[in-house]
């Protein structure tokens, strides 16, 4: 099992370096290596977090914000940080677009956990009616 993670890993990566070289899904070959750097990086993802969880203690604060997070991500952070980041970052080559797309992942979940703990801390009833409880 250990090793078929490790060739997972290599795929996703090697899949990730393709997808971001020919523009991800505005051209042809990148529409077609699309899907299947998604369902690596989501295999890779289940398989680290798997790891993880074996390993360490899970922190109530971040179990708790998942769902909120999962919920808010897709609808303010990510046009946010996209706007935020093309305007600092103007230029666009291979190596800056994979930085930027990690710099994405990094404010998005930064700024969607910011976003919980201020809501959680101001007003846990609108958290809650937001979340659904959960």
């Amino acid at each position: 099992v250990e090793k078929c993670e490790y060739v997972n890993y290599i795929v996703t990566a090697i899949l990730g370096i393709f997808y971001f070289k020919y523009s991800g899904r505005s051209t042809e070959i990148g529409n077609v290596i699309y899907p299947f750097y998604v369902i690596t990086l989501f295999i890779s993802y289940m398989a680290l977090a798997s790891r993880m969880s074996k390993k360490y203690q899970m922190n109530k604060l971040l179990s708790s914000s998942s769902f909120f997070i999962y919920l808010i991500h897709t609808i303010i952070c990510i046009p946010v940080c996209k706007l935020v980041i093309n305007k600092l970052i103007a230029t666009n080559s291979f190596f800056i677009g994979l930085g930027k797309y990690f710099l994405y992942v990094l404010m998005v979940a930064s700024l969607s956990f910011a976003i919980y703990v201020f809501i959680k801390k101001t007003s846990p009833k609108l958290l809650t009616a937001l979340s659904g409880g959960r």
